[in-house]
């Protein structure tokens, strides 16, 4: 009997641990460099889970998700995210980051939504992609 209550206040502590209050997925668009959502919205102060999937079919197409703190250090990351292991820079500005996944491969990111009302934009880090593969998370 006591193995069975372990058990059930096992499941119950796991289940408690995994509250969102948003789940968004999010896939690139076959072959091209753009997300296929470029906007979110959500409170201050919530945790929000992003699926990503990577929908691409030709192996140079690997992807990632990356928040950053505002629009202005972008190319910063960007150009940072060459020269970086699994092209993802450390920086200060980055405020939470998915693994990078290559075609039919997805992965998971768990942020916190700033405090701060405002805009903070997420990138692509792997090369080139930066500049157009981008989308922004609004909090208000």
């Amino acid at each position: 009997m006591n193995k069975i209550k372990c058990i059930i206040l096992a499941f119950v502590l796991v289940a408690c641990g995994t509250s969102y209050d948003q789940t968004i997925e999010i896939e690139s668009m076959v072959n091209k460099i753009k997300y296929n959502v470029p906007l979110i919205t959500e409170k201050p102060n919530k945790k929000i889970k992003i699926i990503f999937t990577n929908n691409a079919s030709m192996e140079v197409m690997k992807h990632n998700i990356v928040i950053l703190k505002n629009k202005n250090v972008i190319d910063e990351v960007g150009k940072a995210a060459l020269s970086a292991p699994n092209y993802l820079p450390k920086n200060k500005n980055i405020l939470a980051a998915s693994a990078m996944v290559g075609p039919s491969e997805s992965t998971e990111l768990i942020f916190d939504v700033p405090t701060e009302k405002g805009e903070y934009p997420f990138i692509c880090t792997f090369p080139g992609h930066y500049q157009v593969m981008q989308g922004k998370i609004v909090v208000n």
